[in-house]
């Protein structure tokens, strides 16, 4: 009988303990752009248990139950804590850091970053999709280019910051803005594979519209490469040296930045930028590394040598099929400082 009561409270404390925890959703944005903010660490307070933003700023966390405290950070970003209270969604805003100060690491013996990275080396061919995989997919690709509203416009041949302008030219240009766009591009696309270099791929449907900018038309909808596992990397017309080719160990300064423990994986999340006096065109970035087949996950990445005329930052998102990972989403954001549109700087946004 005392055996019975012992397995009726055991079973009662695990009902009570599963009717506590909760699936928490949310979404991570920039505060002061409020843009989503993709691949941003979300762990429970004091652990390495937790998740990321998708690229679109979701995040999932199956784990949390109220009163969990979730730490919330991000390269870049000043780091914030939320407390769980409800079972509603969450919306969690990060502000910039005012002050970007570079790190000191100072690492004994070998670097455990690039440790980590011979391993998604030795594996690149395995989990290259182009090299591994035959495959068919359709893609939706859109770019859109509007303006900023906080870039700085010229009146009367003088510059003035957004409070110095009449309030009415404001709202004309917020209402305008909030729903339409300068330029839309979208395009539907189907593409087949068959290892190595056989591909064909079919423009299904297309529409472009709004301001008739050769310069914006040029961009279409390719801004970068289908994936980071060839030894180089396109972005735009230009070739990067990809940081998992054969020889980015020699050429690319690797820093571990952080472990998280999610509910099926260990992502490494690795910085990555050109080793000084290293004469080559590469990126500068952040990787996450899955331990499950040594594969990127998730990649955010600029040019290191970004143009005074565009800027560029790309975000790719892969998901693991059966046993390959393939790229799910590719995100380009562009900045045009050079192209003025009514006083009103450029910006752009890509997605695949």
């Amino acid at each position: 009988m005392r055996n019975l009561q012992i397995v009726f409270i055991g079973c009662l404390l695990l009902v009570t303990q599963h009717l506590h925890a909760q699936s928490v959703h949310g979404r991570i944005l920039h505060r002061e752009t409020l843009q989503p903010l993709a691949f941003v660490t979300v762990a429970i307070e004091g652990t390495s248990q937790g998740t990321f933003s998708d690229i679109d700023g979701i995040f999932h966390l199956n784990t949390a139950v109220k009163g969990t405290v979730l730490a919330v950070s991000c390269l870049g970003f000043e780091m914030t804590r939320h407390t769980i209270t409800s079972d509603s969604d969450v919306v969690i805003m990060l502000a910039p850091k005012a002050i970007a100060m570079r790190e000191v690491v100072i690492l004994p013996g070998e670097n455990p970053a690039e440790t980590i990275m011979r391993r998604v080396i030795r594996n690149r061919d395995k989990n290259n999709p182009e090299k591994s995989l035959a495959f068919t997919y359709e893609s939706y690709n859109k770019l859109v280019l509007n303006a900023q509203l906080d870039s700085l416009v010229t009146m009367g041949g003088r510059k003035a910051t957004r409070d110095t302008v009449p309030t009415d030219s404001l709202k004309k240009v917020r209402d305008f803005l909030s729903d339409k766009h300068l330029f839309l591009m979208e395009s539907v696309s189907q593409r087949k594979h068959l290892p190595t270099d056989k591909d064909e791929e079919t423009v299904i449907a297309s529409r472009a519209s709004g301001l008739r900018n050769p310069q914006f038309a040029l961009l279409g909808t390719q801004l970068q490469s289908f994936s980071l596992y060839g030894e180089t990397f396109n972005i735009l017309d230009l070739t990067y040296l990809s940081p998992v080719a054969s020889e980015a160990i020699g050429k690319y300064f690797f820093e571990l930045g952080d472990t998280l423990f999610t509910e099926t994986d260990t992502v490494f999340i690795i910085r990555f930028r050109p080793k000084k006096n290293r004469k080559f065109k590469g990126m500068t970035g952040q990787l996450f590394i899955s331990s499950d087949g040594w594969a990127v996950k998730q990649l955010s990445a600029s040019p290191a040598d970004s143009s005074d005329a565009l800027r560029i930052r790309i975000q790719q998102q892969y998901a693991k099929y059966e046993e390959a990972w393939f790229p799910v989403q590719l995100n380009s954001v562009l900045e045009f400082p050079q192209i003025n549109i009514n006083g009103l700087t450029a910006f752009g946004e890509s997605k695949s």
